[in-house]
């Protein structure tokens, strides 16, 4: 017995079999079980990343991060792609399928409800089953709620609090800050990073728009006493006097061969903005 026998009954009543059902309840506790697990103490991410993968039976991708609470009470039909960003308190009715594509950023609060029922007083407990999906870069706002039978386009935006039931919902808007895929070489991400956070962000941006990426190293490396500030060392010095920026190791070869840049670097102690 599978989960995907299981699957096939929720969409054909003539094979939810006794053993069928009796395994789909053992799945059902099962979903029950991780997501308790998930939401009742803290997990690094990589541990988090392990969880997921066997509450909806596949591995999830290294870029994949989620912000728990997270609930789901099957969780065998999720599908998750690359670069994907699950906010806290997300709810996944994933009975019908759920689809999550490449880049898709999900707020806090959000419901996906595969299941819906007749407005037969009669028939008002028979459950009806449908697919959702998020295609690539689609940005779902908080508090926003995805019907079954819904489909998302790329590079959508969900504003928040909507109710979607449609996949021409007017709250479904395209941004008009598309960002085209660049193609290869012609966009450049430089970074500096001194923690690792400004990193994160660049490969992050860098893998959704298949940039290439370059990492600014200065000549001589940062230590943790560098990088303590109020104490008249390295990060003081350096951010006070223009005239003691830190030298550069190596540079970025063809630099004519890219068309837009994009420069990263983190918010130092003290300024209240960067470009």
């Amino acid at each position: 017995m599978t989960a995907e026998d299981v699957i096939a009954g929720f969409f054909d009543d003539s094979k939810n079999t006794l053993p069928v059902l009796m395994y789909a309840d053992e799945l059902y506790q099962e979903a029950l079980r991780i997501c308790m697990e998930i939401n009742t103490r803290y997990h690094e991410p990589a541990e988090l990343r392990k969880i997921m993968s066997r509450l909806i039976g596949k591995d999830v991708d290294e870029s994949f991060r989620l912000f728990p609470p997270f609930y789901t009470d099957f969780g065998k039909n999720i599908s998750i792609g690359k670069n994907v960003f699950i906010n806290s308190g997300c709810h996944f009715q994933d009975q019908g399928g759920i689809e999550i594509g490449d880049g898709a950023l999900i707020g806090h609060n959000v419901v996906f409800a595969t299941i819906n029922h007749s407005l037969d007083p009669s028939e008002n407990r028979k459950n009806y089953y449908a697919p959702i999906k998020l295609e690539r870069n689609v940005w779902v706002g908080s508090n926003s709620t995805i019907l079954s039978g819904v489909t998302v386009g790329e590079w959508s935006v969900i504003g928040a609090g909507s109710v979607e039931n449609d996949e021409n919902d007017e709250n479904a808007e395209t941004s008009d800050q598309t960002l085209p895929e660049s193609s290869a070489g012609s966009t450049l991400i430089a970074y500096f990073s001194a923690t690792g956070t400004t990193e994160q962000v660049a490969e992050y941006i860098g893998n959704i728009l298949d940039t290439d990426i370059y990492e600014i190293v200065p000549q001589v490396p940062y230590t943790d006493e560098d990088l303590e500030y109020y104490t008249g060392g390295r990060a003081d010095l350096e951010q006070d006097d223009p005239s003691a920026r830190p030298a550069i190791e190596g540079g970025v070869e063809n630099m004519d061969q890219y068309d837009t840049i994009f420069l990263g670097y983190p918010i130092w102690h003290g300024q209240d903005k960067c470009a």
